[in-house]
């Protein structure tokens, strides 16, 4: 596994977690996918030679549909794939940077 994809995931991360706080909502949804997509794009080029040619969202929205995924990851995988309402929000249970963190830790026990 490439160390360099968890620090950009932990960066991106961070910069979700400032956004927020600054309340910028959608910056921080953005980062959170980002780190999680990163994350997903490395279990894909760790789990064959082709990584798909596809963005980061794509990936995780790819990643969100596996039918193997265990319940809670795919349910933290379809949120970060979720479309806000017209309001720009998400449901008052959706919390993009904690899904992300999840993420991140699965796939990296996943890795290791």
């Amino acid at each position: 596994m490439s160390a360099n994809w968890h620090e950009e995931a932990e960066l991106e991360l961070i910069k979700a977690r400032e956004a927020l706080k600054a309340g910028f909502k959608g910056r921080s949804r953005v980062s959170a996918r980002r780190a999680a997509g990163l994350a997903v794009r490395e279990y894909y080029r760790h789990q064959s030679a082709e990584v798909p040619p596809e963005n980061l969202y794509k990936i995780l929205l790819r990643f969100s549909e596996h039918p193997a995924l265990p319940n809670n990851i795919r349910l933290v995988s379809k949120h970060l794939c979720q479309r806000v309402d017209q309001s720009y929000s998400l449901p008052d249970n959706v919390d993009l940077v904690t899904d992300a963190e999840q993420l991140i830790q699965y796939l990296a026990e996943q890795l290791d």
